[in-house]
């Protein structure tokens, strides 16, 4: 666990090592927008993924009248 601490704070919080780093900036505001879609999806879709199986499990059982 402190390797991969170690790794974390070199990778996003470290000092860049080059001088073509610095001048690196971000996406466009649609790049950004599009990531940060899918994101929030990936996200839902983890949380929600237990109930469509609940849906179409009460589903089923209204229909079939059980």
């Amino acid at each position: 666990i402190l390797y991969l601490f170690r790794v974390f704070t070199m990778v996003f919080l470290g000092e860049a090592r080059s001088p073509e780093v610095v001048s690196v900036r971000e996406g466009s505001p649609t790049m950004v927008f599009s990531v940060v879609l899918l994101a929030a999806l990936s996200l839902a879709g983890g949380v929600l993924i237990a109930f469509p199986s609940d849906f179409v499990r009460s589903a089923v059982t209204q229909i079939m009248g059980s």
